[in-house]
């Protein structure tokens, strides 16, 4: 008998999964290919147009690693939001990159 099963993990736990893998690397590339992985993600759910619940602290990068897509779907209707941290060095597709 398999003891061993797959489970299909959603876009928005793999979010969770990347954030512990980031933590636990303290390698810049390793780091900036999390976040890139990250951003793909990130891209998914909000083309997916059923992202309804903001990823909990836990599942976050920080924030000079989180795409600036991101905090454009959960907080461009927040006048209270703080502005954009600058990207991580080294590390293209950070929070306030330019896209184009």
């Amino acid at each position: 008998m398999n003891l061993f099963w797959h489970y299909a993990r959603t876009d928005a736990e793999r979010l969770g999964d990347l954030a512990g893998d980031f933590r636990s690397d303290w390698e810049e590339g390793a780091r900036c290919r999390i976040a890139a992985e990250y951003a793909e993600v990130v891209d998914r759910l909000i083309a997916g147009g059923d992202w309804d619940e903001a990823p909990s602290i836990e599942a976050w990068l920080p924030d000079e690693y989180m795409p600036k897509a991101f905090y454009d779907y959960w907080m461009s209707d927040d006048p209270d939001a703080p502005p954009l941290p600058e990207p991580a060095p080294n590390c293209p597709g950070g929070a306030s990159a330019d896209p184009g």
